[in-house]
């Protein structure tokens, strides 16, 4: 794939160490974004009262060969260990696809029918809309 590629991952956090864990996640984004290829990262924190200690970490990079280069760097390996107190297993991690990127929930992705669904409602009407307003000026 040439063109960026978005990652979803999600962590388990330790009860207790969420703070912790956020205030290391962003430190680390500022660190990362140095890295050639990082076009950009997120944090999903769960819902105020939620008791769930999955945290979502989204990150876009240019192209395949820099969400590799960036992987097998030290400076990710070093974030891998100094966070691992703060975890629990190891990480899930997906690539997203498509407009499957802007329905970014990585506990509960939408199907790909409904993007499709979705895709077709926003564009159509517009399409058409502009064909029929501004078409007759355009033609020529």
């Amino acid at each position: 794939m040439n063109g960026p590629i978005h990652v979803a991952i999600t962590r388990k956090i330790k009860p207790g160490c969420e703070a912790e864990f956020q205030a290391a996640l962003k430190e680390f984004f500022t660190t990362s974004f140095g890295h050639a290829g990082v076009q950009g990262a997120s944090m999903l924190v769960p819902p105020p009262g939620s008791a769930s200690p999955e945290f979502g970490i989204l990150r876009t990079f240019a192209n395949a060969r820099e969400r590799d280069a960036f992987y097998a760097s030290p400076m990710f390996k070093m974030w891998e260990e100094q966070i691992k107190p703060l975890t629990e297993g190891d990480p899930v991690q997906r690539q997203l696809n498509g407009l499957e990127a802007w329905f970014r929930s990585p506990q509960n992705p939408p199907p790909r029918w409904k993007m499709a669904i979705a895709t077709y409602l926003g564009v159509v009407p517009d399409i058409m809309s502009l064909s029929l307003t501004i078409g007759p000026w355009v033609r020529s």
